[in-house]
């Protein structure tokens, strides 16, 4: 199908760091239209790589295992003419990470005013957006610049994968309660660990630890064990 593209909306997408990409209809089916490098990057796709006329279940990365996702998102928008939002986890990048990105669908319309596709646009989900940030206590006095100048090592390496699960679900506000049926272990177990965790740094209270994971960055991290495959779609 030969579609017009205005050239400032490809210049656009040529020139953005994020994941663009343009999807058009035909008979019951979306095609992949066209593809900036950041999207093939994403997918880890050579750029060699012809996209065009190629369906999800045509593309060679583990997402096409979950094409029907993309093209029940897709025929969502043709049928409501709405914009939709998916959290898409899926193994991206060379390293193949396991990490949630948020993608982003509008409708594209012909000189008809007639859905013919839709553009999509990625971006990595930044997990500190959520509720620990609304129950961040700001009048804390906390700092772990001491914790840093005594020789503190990378807070990734002294903690196991189960701590790392624990520390994320509370600075989310999960009580240990909520963070033991998210892990399937007793609450106990998740009390033992935070005391653990907070002997570790020196810490003695959940705000403290949001503080801590805070200016250690280790709010940018969410635990792989808590990652689990697939789209998960939001309808604006």
């Amino acid at each position: 199908m030969d579609v017009d593209i205005s050239p400032q909306l490809i210049s656009l997408f040529e020139n953005s760091k994020d994941p663009w990409g343009v999807k058009l209809f035909y008979h019951d089916k979306s095609f992949h239209y066209y593809s900036n490098q950041s999207n093939l990057d994403m997918l880890n796709l050579p750029i060699t790589f012809d996209i065009e006329g190629k369906t999800d279940i045509e593309i060679p990365h583990p997402t096409s295992e979950f094409a029907y996702h993309f093209q029940n998102h897709d025929f969502e928008i043709l049928k409501r003419q709405i914009n939709i939002t998916s959290i898409d986890i899926y193994p991206y990048g060379k390293e193949a990470t396991l990490q949630p990105y948020a993608c982003e669908k509008f409708p594209l319309y012909d000189s008809s005013k007639c859905c013919i596709g839709v553009v999509y646009h990625a971006r990595k989900f930044e997990p500190y957006s959520l509720r620990n940030i609304l129950n961040l206590d700001v009048s804390c006095s906390y700092t772990c610049q001491a914790w840093l100048n005594d020789g503190g090592c990378n807070p990734e390496d002294i903690f196991t994968e189960r701590e790392m699960e624990i520390i994320f679900l509370t600075i989310h506000a999960l009580s240990a309660k909520e963070a033991a049926r998210v892990l399937n272990i007793s609450h106990r177990t998740v009390e033992n660990r935070l005391r653990i965790i907070y002997q570790k740094v020196g810490i003695n209270s959940s705000s403290q630890l949001a503080e801590f994971c805070r200016q250690t960055k280790l709010h940018c991290n969410i635990p792989p064990g808590l990652l689990k495959m697939g789209s998960y779609l939001h309808l604006q």
